[in-house]
């Protein structure tokens, strides 16, 4: 999927991004803050008596859910989690540094969505006290899914764009 993408704001003022060959955006554009909140937090973390909480997330791309998730072991001190992700296509560094969602979210420690991006493929990282990250580089219908996780985030295009996937 080497094809272009454009960065659009939604309803609730935070970033998108729109890949015009596909016909898809990586979130609603009612809001890419509010729509994971709802879907991953809200309805899935929230929801899990697990801790620490072992995470498998299909399609890291932009990181946000990431970032959500970070935001709330950094707001509760007594949740854990491991957070493992997996894509196939990650953003360049260009497009992320343009991304506004440390700007729209409060309380989260500076620099932490530089450094989820920043994280070497393969290695798990400690980000802040009780989030550890590792991102898999690669096709989740090939890579190996780590073992004994307690939630999925499941967060690919529509199954009219990327059947394979579904």
């Amino acid at each position: 999927m080497n094809q272009q993408r454009i960065i659009e704001i939604t309803a609730d003022g935070s970033h998108t991004l729109f890949v015009p060959g596909m016909n898809e955006h990586y979130h609603s554009v009612n809001g890419a803050i509010q729509e994971s909140t709802h879907v991953f937090i809200n309805a899935g973390l929230k929801h899990s008596a697990k801790n620490p909480v072992r995470i498998l997330e299909i399609g890291f791309g932009t990181g946000l859910n990431a970032l959500l998730t970070l935001a709330e072991v950094y707001r509760n001190r007594e949740l854990a989690v491991e957070y493992y992700t997996m894509e196939a296509y990650p953003l360049l560094p260009e497009v992320i540094k343009q991304l506004n969602y440390s700007e729209q979210l409060e309380g989260v420690p500076a620099g932490c969505f530089s450094q989820l991006h920043a994280v070497p493929w393969d290695q798990a990282v400690q980000i802040i006290p009780g989030f550890i990250l590792y991102k898999m580089k690669g096709d989740a219908n090939t890579l190996p899914f780590p073992a004994g996780r307690d939630l999925v985030y499941y967060d690919e295009f529509a199954p009219e764009t990327q059947p394979d996937i579904w």
